[in-house]
């Protein structure tokens, strides 16, 4: 990240990947999660206000925020065709909830694939994390369906963000 710099200093219209957090306030941390802007994430300057606060919209979501909070958001500029961080590959388990991605590949045992191919978790499914706390079961939405997950079997499928809401 040689090149992020805090939210605020952005202007409206402008498409920013928020890639990291300047303070580990443990308050803020949780607003920011809950908000879903825990980084990577592509957004877009919609408007700034007198007060300092801002509204953004990522995915398909429109958010305000606090000045303090976009304060310590720190983000660079994208090309409007460039999703950088938006089509990074991760697993399944690491998706925030909100997000969709594209599944790739299942990684785990053999004696799992079954299972998860009866679930409908194939290559090339759109998949939406519904919930996720980053411990415990994952619930996610495939093929219209809500599926809860073991964190384990989670890990165990590659996927790769989008932003598209499925």
């Amino acid at each position: 990240m040689d090149k992020t710099i805090p939210l605020t200093k952005f202007q409206p219209l402008q498409r920013v990947n928020i890639a990291a957090i300047d303070e580990g306030d443990s308050g803020l941390l949780r607003e920011i999660e809950k908000k879903g802007l825990k980084p990577p994430v592509i957004a877009t300057i919609k408007k700034k206000n007198e007060d300092g606060s801002m509204e953004i919209e990522a995915g398909n979501k429109k958010i305000t925020l606090k000045p303090q909070l976009a304060a310590i958001l720190l983000a660079e500029t994208v090309a409007a065709n460039k999703f950088i961080a938006a089509k990074a590959e991760t697993t399944l388990s690491k998706l925030d909830a909100g997000n969709t991605a594209i599944l790739k590949e299942y990684t785990g045992e053999r004696n799992l694939l079954g299972r998860c191919l009866s679930l409908g978790f194939t290559p090339g499914s759109v998949i939406k994390m519904l919930e996720n706390y980053n411990s415990g079961p994952v619930l996610v939405k495939v093929h219209d369906t809500a599926v809860a997950l073991g964190r384990d079997l989670a890990d165990h499928i590659t996927v790769t963000r989008t932003e598209n809401a499925c």
